[in-house]
């Protein structure tokens, strides 16, 4: 009895934590299409795709647009906001830097940045 208590718990865990990660990503599109281009670029960059960073523009487009949209409320907060504007700058900068062809060296070190903030975003500590 106390092992079934035990597995019992330990899948309510699971599913709970399934549930949560369901609604981080399905909480807000415009975040989900920012980080699906994210990893289309992050997958060129892993093939070393000569044109890795060819998706620059839509990544900045796709930033603007989650800027505009409206946050689900367990990302309305100063902590969301902020991010939101720093990936904002980062994505503009990032394009340019594209469209310049700067360094690829240069291009990966500013998407990382892109990234840590992308990440920053969902973590739990963020939305609170």
């Amino acid at each position: 009895m106390k092992h079934i208590k035990i597995l019992a718990a330990v899948a309510l865990f699971f599913a709970i934590n399934a549930v949560s990660a369901q609604t981080a990503k399905t909480n807000w599109p415009k975040l989900n299409d920012v980080k699906e281009v994210a990893a289309r670029i992050n997958t060129n960059l892993e093939q070393n795709n000569a044109a890795a960073f060819s998706f620059a523009s839509t990544l900045a487009q796709q930033v603007e647009q989650l800027k505009t949209s409206e946050a689900p409320a367990n990302f309305k907060n100063k902590k969301t906001q902020d991010a939101i504007n720093q990936l904002s700058a980062k994505a503009d900068a990032l394009n340019k830097k594209a469209l310049a062809k700067a360094p690829e060296s240069e291009l990966r070190k500013q998407f990382s940045e892109i990234q840590t903030i992308l990440a920053s975003m969902t973590d739990e500590k963020t939305k609170k």
